[in-house]
């Protein structure tokens, strides 16, 4: 059956994911291993890439496509990300009558540094699933020559349009809860992740090269939801600086009201691209921490059921910034739904 995708046609939704990249991503040949930590990383998938030698051809080959594509999606988004967040620290500088305390620039400041190092982790997962299989598929080593490395890279980052002043409160709020939303559901799908992968390591004998990769994705993929956890929280400290204002507060709580937010967390709940794999397929993915269909269900559904209305309950009731942060450090913690167990 052909599905469409802006009047193009589609198979699957890995081949949808890949149109939806077009102009967002740059492919070049050449190679991105120039740095020390990008060679270890290379040499890890290649070992792991053993682990499967039991695999068909074909089956491999959509688990790989899937890792790349995944890794792709969330390089794009991380990227985008920094001019979202940039975008916020220009417009936080004239809100406030231009008097907006050092400390709230510096969190988002800090905020499009943690992107960009999740933009450049995530394009160094790619290139490596994309271009370490292809070799391996072709029978050569990564000291082969005769097939050129192709290297993906970040687009041009998206435009914006620059609100100043309070007479924008209404779109300043809409991307503070969008932060507060996203960033806590993407924090907590990530700490999912490391524990599907920490699972799987832990089952490996010590001498299992799939080990050594695991153990750096984990951590890779902890440190992003660390950071995502930052980003949320600072989301949250800045709606509850901008509900003690009352000329701000009305934009604020309209725009967390608007259930366009409430319905498209609910969708992200239900819908999954894993649906469309097999099931071997869905277990050796979680190996590399991809969530699937009913741990996302999970995640997005205990927020909105349990986090968001115990946050927004503390942001009603906290007249005290102090107090307020400490709610959020103690509500947002990172574990797996799964296995109620702190990572």
């Amino acid at each position: 059956r052909k599905y469409y995708y802006e009047g193009r046609p589609y198979h699957g939704e890995i081949e949808k994911e890949a149109m939806q990249l077009e102009g967002k991503v740059r492919i070049t040949n050449g190679d991105d291993s120039d740095s020390h930590e990008m060679r270890q990383l290379k040499v890890c998938v290649e070992k792991s890439l053993t682990h499967w030698d039991g695999m068909t051809n074909a089956n491999a080959t959509e688990i790989w496509t899937y890792l790349r594509d995944k890794w792709l999606e969330r390089g794009v988004h991380e990227h985008a990300s920094i001019a979202s967040f940039n975008k916020l620290m220009l417009e936080l500088m004239t809100m406030d009558e231009g008097n907006m305390d050092v400390e709230w620039l510096s969190f988002a400041i800090q905020a499009q540094t943690d992107e960009l190092r999740h933009t450049q982790i995530a394009f160094h997962y790619a290139n490596c699933f994309h271009n370490v299989w292809r070799m391996r598929s072709a029978d050569m080593q990564l000291t082969t020559t005769s097939l050129q490395w192709q290297v993906f890279a970040p687009g041009p980052l998206p435009s914006h349009n620059l609100t100043i002043g309070l007479k924008h409160a209404r779109d300043v709020a809409q991307i503070i809860v969008d932060g507060c939303f996203h960033e806590t559901i993407s924090a907590l799908l990530l700490a999912q992740e490391v524990h599907n992968i920490r699972q799987c390591e832990m089952a490996l004998p010590s001498d299992d090269p799939m080990k050594w990769l695991l153990l750096r994705l984990s951590d890779d993929v902890l440190a992003i939801a660390n950071d995502e956890l930052h980003h949320s929280i600072f989301a949250w400290m800045l709606f509850w600086k901008f509900s003690q204002n009352s000329e701000w507060r009305s934009a604020f709580h309209s725009s967390l009201l608007d259930p366009l937010w409430w319905n498209t967390l609910l969708f992200h709940a239900k819908f999954n691209t894993l649906s469309v794999l097999p099931p071997s397929s869905v277990t050796v993915l979680q190996c590399y921490g991809v969530v699937d269909t009913f741990q996302t269900q999970l995640v997005v559904t205990h927020a909105v059921q349990y986090i968001f209305p115990s946050l927004l309950s503390s942001l009603r009731n906290s007249h005290n910034l102090t107090v307020f942060r400490h709610t959020l450090t103690n509500t947002l913690q990172l574990y797996p739904l799964s296995s109620q167990c702190a990572i």
